[in-house]
């Protein structure tokens, strides 16, 4: 899919993928025609919309400031960040170096994530708190919103399926336990195929009981990260490999 060269933070290129457009579109229509109707009626539907388009742009945002959270982070570290992409699903930061050079160094800036999101939670929280009775109820319904979800970003990238930040967490204290990054990575990966499963099992559910988006959602996402979490440690593999081959090169003898 196509993707926009988007825009610079602090130095980090933002690209945005084509997919994202359509996460957009479809977060502003639920906002828009189902979450605020039911939580402040009796507004116009253009009223709707308007802040359902702002909440949607300003989740993306909060999306955004937690990738960011890891690029500070590894930068501070000495990582060299190339990018942040943009995409259906949320965002991904690109680092210069796929693999950090310790269990603290990759704990410290996977973390650094969920920490903003809990962060801009409760900024958010407390502006809804201290604006009811001085701002209009929907302004303040779109900061219990904003609240809401970046709670619930870091609540689901909290969870510890790799590659999601809960999985690389949980990929730093097993590297830290046992000293082996290739063991650490087979298992964080195995368990991040099992919640893949799981997400899965839950969309089909939701499909035959509930409703049949929140269920395709599901299972796209489901299957995103199962494929994202084999492609990690394929990847991880055949870095491996080639740095053995590496050194294999360098500790032979010369010919004579």
């Amino acid at each position: 899919m196509a993707v926009f060269k988007g825009f610079s933070i602090w130095g980090i290129r933002v690209r945005i993928d084509q997919s994202w457009f359509i996460a957009f579109l479809l977060f502003a229509w639920i906002i828009s025609t189902a979450y605020l109707p039911l939580q402040v009626p009796d507004y116009s539907r253009f009223t709707y919309w308007v802040f359902g388009t702002l909440s949607s742009l300003a989740l993306f945002g909060c999306v955004l400031l937690h990738e960011l959270g890891h690029c500070v982070i590894a930068r501070r570290l000495g990582i060299p960040v190339r990018q942040i992409t943009l995409f259906i699903f949320g965002g991904v930061s690109e680092m210069a170096q796929t693999q950090s050079s310790s269990p603290k160094a990759e704990f410290q800036t996977t973390i650094a994530g969920p920490v903003t999101s809990i962060g801009l939670a409760a900024i958010f929280w407390t502006v809804a708190v201290l604006a009811t009775g001085f701002l209009d109820r929907i302004i303040v319904e779109m900061f219990h919103y904003l609240a809401y979800v970046n709670f619930s970003l870091a609540a689901f990238n909290l969870i510890p399926g790799f590659p999601l930040d809960g999985g690389r967490v949980l990929r730093s204290y097993l590297w830290h336990r046992s000293g082996h990054l290739g063991q650490a990575t087979r298992t964080a990966s195995r368990v991040g195929g099992i919640f893949a499963m799981i997400l899965m099992g839950m969309g089909f559910l939701s499909i035959l009981t509930v409703s049949l988006i929140p269920g395709v959602w599901l299972i796209l996402i489901g299957l995103m990260l199962k494929n994202a979490a084999d492609s990690e440690y394929r990847s991880f593999e055949l870095q491996s490999g080639l740095h053995d081959m590496k050194l294999r090169e360098v500790m032979a003898p010369p010919i004579a």
